[in-house]
């Protein structure tokens, strides 16, 4: 939708967007439609859009703001009757090769959806799964194009960077049913019968959202792909997701990987000290880092599992990394004088606690305090 000279033109409603003419937001009347807040000119909008338009590639994701401001709704807010309106424009503008903000616009599609605009033609969106730019393709995922659509797209994609958002997908997908959705099970099990051992982890991922006990059957498994050090940068390689800039870390899937464990707490435990002791023999620094902050939290949820934390802890005081004893001795702070030291000098690691009983421990549910390696992310959610 940008305005070179030699462009083929994209037609809305049968006025031309691009080339030299810009007729088409102009043949709207937007002083006739509402925008998101009731503060907000809807006179902004058609502006957002010429401004993008001709700043072609040299458009950036703040040019996109104002949209996002007048378009997408509210938390439980109406869908603004400008949305439908400017949503051609939106993916005309998307789908420009020549548009230098392509993934905010596509984000910006992502985030106008909503059933008020489900009769609308989105043909046109869905179209940029089949994108020749990678993060156009991983962006547009979200955007509702449905089992059949993703399942075509996964057949045929190549990028090990979209074949894993397109699993995590259509893993959410799968709660729908239907005949479509007995080919996604049959991609999972392949998946997971294969040899990719950071797919098959997406995999287990997605196949959770309908056998929560898959994770706990297949934690011996998960632990050894994890600890796996050669594994590690593999992670950051490939594991992207929609909305989200930077990779996903091995540690960032330990500690959403445990969410997958907390309905089986014994296992969840036992994932955290394997992990942390696994760790340390192999003198893995991160690992043991991660599983740390995985037992910190744990602790913070039920004084249980002191038991089993405080010799691992108080070994680590000595560690080489310093991170590594910052974090033994936050899990030992929550201990409080169950870690006080005996007269040898060392933690009191015998002592035990019986599990508490309060509300605390039953609902599973953290009182407060960091979240794994201070990351909120999780799995992509279409």
């Amino acid at each position: 939708m940008t305005v070179d000279e030699g462009q083929d033109e994209v037609v809305v409603d049968g006025m031309p967007v691009t080339g030299k003419s810009l007729d088409a937001l102009d043949s709207v009347a937007w002083d006739e439609l509402e925008t998101a807040h009731p503060h907000d000119r809807v006179d902004a909008v058609p502006r957002a859009l010429r401004l993008l338009a001709l700043a072609g590639a040299a458009a950036t994701e703040e040019n996109c703001h104002p949209l996002h401001a007048s378009l997408v709704a509210r938390a439980k807010g109406r869908t603004p009757s400008a949305a439908a309106a400017a949503l051609p424009f939106v993916i005309a503008l998307a789908a420009d090769p020549a548009m230098g903000a392509r993934v905010a616009l596509v984000e910006l599609l992502v985030a106008m959806r909503a059933p008020a605009l489900a009769d609308e033609d989105w043909t046109g969106a869905w179209a940029l799964l089949a994108d020749p730019d990678p993060a156009v393709r991983r962006a547009a995922i979200p955007l509702g194009a449905g089992i059949v659509r993703l399942l075509e797209r996964w057949r045929v994609e190549t990028d090990p960077t979209l074949r894993l958002p397109l699993l995590l997908a259509l893993g959410q997908l799968q709660v729908r049913g239907g005949d479509p959705v007995e080919e996604v099970r049959a991609v999972l099990a392949q998946v997971l019968d294969g040899d990719d051992r950071v797919l098959w982890v997406a995999a287990v991922h997605a196949s959770a959202v309908l056998d929560r006990d898959l994770p706990v059957r297949q934690v011996d498994r998960l632990i050894e792909v994890f600890s796996d050090h050669v594994l590690r940068p593999r992670f950051e390689e490939v594991w992207y997701t929609p909305a989200v800039d930077v990779p996903w870390t091995r540690e960032d899937l330990v500690s959403s990987t445990a969410r997958l464990l907390t309905h089986e707490p014994e296992v969840e435990l036992s994932f955290a000290v394997r992990l942390l002791e696994t760790g340390e023999r192999l003198g893995d620094a991160e690992l043991c880092r991660v599983a740390l902050d995985l037992g910190w939290r744990l602790l913070t949820e039920r004084r249980s599992v002191e038991a089993a934390l405080l010799p691992l802890a108080g070994g680590l005081l000595t560690h080489l990394d310093g991170a590594v004893r910052l974090r033994a001795v936050n899990v030992l702070a929550v201990l409080g004088t169950a870690a006080a030291p005996t007269p040898t000098g060392s933690p009191n690691c015998s002592t035990t606690r019986a599990p508490m009983s309060s509300s605390t421990e039953r609902s599973g549910k953290s009182p407060g305090g960091p979240w794994p390696g201070s990351v909120t992310r999780v799995p992509c959610r279409v």
